[in-house]
């Protein structure tokens, strides 16, 4: 069973939002977050996706996706990279940077 580990793109930000439901269905502090969210999903989704986003357009961020043997995405990770270790181009130079 090989596992494929690949650099996360914005088409990726749909799918790790649905892992992140997933994972924390049985999260208290977010049922109290969000206390709705088992009987209607929409302002936790509308969170976490505006979140993701927000997260990819951020110089320092860098999203890891992990793909099963058929491709379908089954985990992500989040990387934070202190603004130390960014280089030049990455912290004045990037498009993310530009975008924010």
């Amino acid at each position: 069973m090989a596992h494929h580990i690949r650099p996360g793109t914005t088409a990726d930000l749909t799918v790790a939002t649905n892992l992140y439901m997933q994972s924390f269905d049985k999260e208290t502090l977010l049922d109290f977050m969000f206390p709705s969210r088992h009987t209607d999903s929409t302002p936790f989704r509308e969170w976490v996706a505006r979140r993701f986003r927000m997260r990819y357009w951020t110089p320092g961020y860098v999203l890891t996706m992990l793909d099963d043997a058929k491709g379908r995405t089954v985990a992500f990770t989040w990387w934070h990279i202190p603004d130390d270790s960014l280089s030049f181009r990455e912290r004045w130079l990037s498009l993310r940077k530009s975008l924010h």
